[in-house]
């Protein structure tokens, strides 16, 4: 696999991250957004590796392209070619209220434009299924998403999986 395939999907990873889906869904916003990754501390083919990268935005955000593109920047940053990578990780800190952020006063930003945008991928998605519309960034081929096939039930956190006794 070439340098560039294997920082696509790492890129398509990263964009799908349900972390950046979920603050809109729950009406919050980010101050900060970090990218680790790490190779296996137990490879023998190679040395060990772990780095991360940060960026903290002049005013707190949920506009997932703004994100997007932020999370690439910060794993280009880290990304080392040729070495095998185990685990990546997207941090979002700072989280605030949607509706309270402090707003920039210097930022040349059209908010009304983005979150109109935002708002109509996030109604299509809801009424047609998760991931029916989503940004291009988040790739076509799924292989880096996580292997869940022997998930345990979410007793307590989705209302779905409580089990019905009558």
């Amino acid at each position: 696999m070439k340098y560039s395939d294997r920082l696509q999907d790492s890129q398509s990873g990263i964009a799908y991250y349900h972390g950046i889906i979920e603050i809109t869904e729950n009406e919050l916003a980010t101050n900060k957004l970090s990218i680790s990754l790490r190779t296996s501390p137990h490879g023998k083919d190679q040395a060990y590796y772990k780095n991360s990268f940060s960026i903290t935005f002049a005013e707190a955000t949920n506009e997932t392209g703004l994100l997007i593109k932020a999370a690439e920047h910060c794993l280009k940053k880290v990304y080392r070619e040729g070495l095998q990578y185990q685990k990546v990780g997207v941090f979002l800190g700072g989280l605030v209220g949607a509706q309270g952020v402090q707003q920039n006063f210097f930022a040349k930003k059209d908010v009304k434009k983005s979150t109109a945008l935002m708002n109509v991928l996030d109604d299509l998605n809801r009424s047609h299924g998760r991931d029916t519309v989503r940004f291009a960034a988040s790739g076509m081929n799924d292989d880096w998403k996580m292997r869940q096939k022997m998930i345990s039930p979410r007793y307590t956190t989705r209302w779905r999986d409580l089990p019905i006794v009558e």
